[in-house]
């Protein structure tokens, strides 16, 4: 025999979530609030100095080198290879 809740399992959950303290409530929290906590933790990790960005596939020094590459007229095809990275790369890097 099924349990009487079969058809609407979420419901004990959700019963469960509400009789939490609101501290714990973060996950199901209005999406605003999740936003602005959100902002709050980046804009501490910026005042410390972390960095919010993928890290370059190529470092200073490769994207120079492709640079002066694609200048003296290597096909991007040619360079991208080399470096183990897509044509699209080398291709934003010279634009």
């Amino acid at each position: 025999m099924k349990p009487q809740n079969h058809r609407r399992p979420h419901r004990l959950t959700h019963r469960k979530i509400a009789a939490l303290p609101n501290a714990q409530q973060a996950p199901t929290a209005a999406p605003q609030a999740r936003r602005l906590h959100t902002a709050e933790g980046r804009e501490r990790a910026k005042k410390r100095g972390v960095r919010l960005a993928r890290r370059p596939k190529l470092t200073a020094h490769q994207q120079q080198e492709a640079r002066r590459r694609k200048k003296d007229g290597e096909p991007i095809r040619d360079i991208a290879p080399s470096y183990n990275v897509h044509n699209s790369t080398i291709s934003r890097l010279t634009a």
